[in-house]
């Protein structure tokens, strides 16, 4: 209420008896309660709705949207990032916004916990919390164990094998999708095939000296091995070479 319509209150107040005034008062005070109710719900029974990201999203450096469905009683979101465990927590971003949307660029590798609840004058939902993790490093190189350099293969069978690492966030064997290249080189022209190993494939590839799949012939083969994260950082190996006569 403005300082003109106080200042009217007041004055009627003033010139009327005193259980008429007092009367008068717990009118006004009960139609601000009742407006106030209506203009604000109590919403703390209501919960928030993540639409995006994922709980415990694994991704790479760069801008995440955060998403969420809107609500007609609440008035503004209150959103935090944080990051660090037990006393060392650190406030990455604290704001409040009318929309139900933020889009916050990550340049730093790290686990984030990110939480977001509603509020209006009268009330608040609870906090929505989860956890967000930020890769921007690109995993090892992968490492040949067999058929790398000079190795000859005359009337033999074996497998090409290489060794991709475990990422320390990770319990998987494998946390990563590799690509093997096997080619070979003919008057400059480079001719092979590519095999894809999911995360918990064996990494190896079986050939044989007769016929090393899909490429017929003796001479020098050549492999190599494209390693992806689950963020999407990418790594190529060093390039193999072996021999088949």
């Amino acid at each position: 209420m403005n300082n003109r319509w106080t200042m009217k209150l007041v004055g009627f107040l003033q010139g009327r008896r005193p259980y008429d005034s007092w009367a008068l008062l717990l009118v006004v005070v009960f139609l601000f309660a009742s407006c106030s109710e209506i203009l604000s719900p109590d919403i703390t029974d209501k919960s928030i709705t993540v639409n995006s990201p994922v709980d415990s999203l694994y991704t790479g450096l760069g801008v995440v949207t955060f998403w969420w469905e809107k609500e007609d009683a609440i008035e503004k979101y209150e959103f935090r990032i944080t990051n660090g465990s037990g006393g060392n927590i650190n406030l990455v971003l604290d704001t409040s916004l009318i929309e139900n949307s933020l889009a916050h660029a990550f340049f730093q590798d790290d686990v984030y916990h990110w939480q977001v609840r509603g509020k209006n004058e009268g009330s608040a939902t609870d906090w929505i919390a989860r956890d967000i993790f930020i890769d921007g490093t690109s995993p090892d190189k992968a490492t040949a164990i067999s058929f790398n350099d000079d190795t000859l293969l005359v009337g033999e069978i074996g497998s090409l094998a290489w060794y991709s690492s475990d990422y320390p966030l990770d319990g998987a064997i494998y946390p990563t999708t590799d690509s093997l290249y096997l080619y070979r080189k003919n008057d400059s022209v480079t001719i092979g095939a590519k095999f894809y190993f999911q995360e918990n494939d064996p990494r190896d590839l079986p050939i044989a000296s007769t016929a090393p799949s899909p490429l017929n012939g003796t001479g020098k083969y050549y492999w190599r091995v494209v390693t992806i994260d689950k963020a999407g950082n990418r790594q190529i190996s060093d390039q193999f070479h072996f021999w088949v006569q």
